[in-house]
């Protein structure tokens, strides 16, 4: 069952806008009880692999940007939206109190109106949301922060392979802004 989720996660991933459908079509393998766990698990997953994207491409803008190789302009234009988008993923992600508390808010709200299925799935996403552990969500950034590593490294290793003959600092802050910049452009994984 697990290797028919992701056959079919991987070939709706392939047609989809930054492979969204590799998660639709793992979720929707699953027992119609558990999509919402699944679906929430995913989203948590895939924002803390942004999380990873967004640190070390902020980290590549600026190296490139003190290299000179891309004008200093630029950060004034995306460093403050970045640094922002970070800074809330890295809350949600770490689940404080403040967030939790916001979201209980809304849940309560959201009480009121269940008699609409929109309103009723959106309360139990945002209920098994509220309900993932601080120490889970650190774990999940920590391990996305090592899958960007080793596809960093397996990025400048090709690099290497192919002769690139530039040092491995600058082709990891060239990778981090590629990484970057198909994270916020829609794209099918048949046209990269």
């Amino acid at each position: 069952q697990s290797f028919a989720a992701i056959c079919r996660g991987s070939a709706l991933g392939l047609i989809t806008p930054n492979r969204l459908g590799d998660y639709a079509g793992r979720v929707f393998s699953l027992d119609a009880g558990h999509r919402i766990e699944a679906a929430v698990g995913t989203l948590i997953g895939r924002l803390s692999q942004l999380c990873a994207t967004l640190f070390f491409g902020i980290i590549g803008l600026l190296f490139l940007a003190v290299e000179q190789i891309i004008p200093p302009v630029i950060l004034f234009y995306l460093l403050p939206s970045l640094l922002l988008l970070i800074t809330s993923l890295g809350i949600f992600v770490h689940n404080p109190i403040l967030f939790q508390k916001l979201g209980f808010f809304v849940l309560e709200k959201l009480k009121i109106r269940r008699e609409s299925s929109f309103f009723d799935a959106l309360y139990k996403v945002l209920d098994a949301i509220l309900h993932v552990s601080a120490s889970v969500a650190r774990r999940l950034v920590w391990l996305s922060f090592l899958r960007w590593c080793v596809f960093t490294l397996q990025y400048v290793l090709l690099l290497w392979a192919f002769g690139a003959e530039k040092s491995a600092v600058l082709m990891a802050a060239l990778v981090a802004v590629v990484f970057l910049i198909k994270s916020f452009v829609p794209s099918i994984a048949l046209a990269e």
